[in-house]
């Protein structure tokens, strides 16, 4: 019988890595350059080709080598593939502030709670609501070119 392949459980690992560089730097790890073909990102990541900021002081030698260890090619050399799994994760020294166990009891202290009038509040409403008035005002509707149609052949 035919193992299956493609998506599974290494895959999330894969993307939880990128978005933890890109919550700490701002940006995938994969793209380098502004001119960068789609072609030249795709291979860097099937390559498993990034690099960090230069600036040291930037990234946590803990999330550093979180993301070196969780961003490999290799899904059987990818932590949290292991026979451990994502306990071998949640015990990297990167978490190691973190209190599972009172995660888990739901116990733990959130570092902070908006203030609500009532539940039913987005204290941000307001601001949304000017900025998505303030796109419509900057954007006219246009339809679309028969090449950016064209874009859309596949779907």
């Amino acid at each position: 019988m035919k193992r299956p392949t493609g998506y599974g459980y290494s895959a999330d690992i894969w993307s939880f890595a990128v978005m933890v560089y890109e919550m700490i730097v701002g940006m995938t790890p994969f793209y380098d350059r502004a001119e960068m073909t789609e072609i030249e990102l795709y291979k860097r990541i099937t390559d498993g080709n990034y690099e960090f900021p230069d600036d040291d002081d930037f990234m946590s030698p803990e999330a550093r080598d979180l993301i070196v260890q969780l961003l490999v090619v290799n899904p059987r050399d990818r932590l949290g593939c292991f026979a451990g799994a994502h306990d071998d994760i949640s015990r990297h020294p990167w978490f190691s502030p973190i209190d599972w166990d009172a995660i888990e009891q739901q116990k733990a202290q959130v570092p902070w709670e908006p203030q609500l009038k009532n539940p039913l509040e987005d204290e941000n409403e307001h601001n949304s609501s000017q900025l998505n008035q303030k796109d419509e005002e900057d954007e006219e509707e246009q339809p679309l070119s028969a090449q950016e149609q064209s874009l859309f052949d596949e779907f």
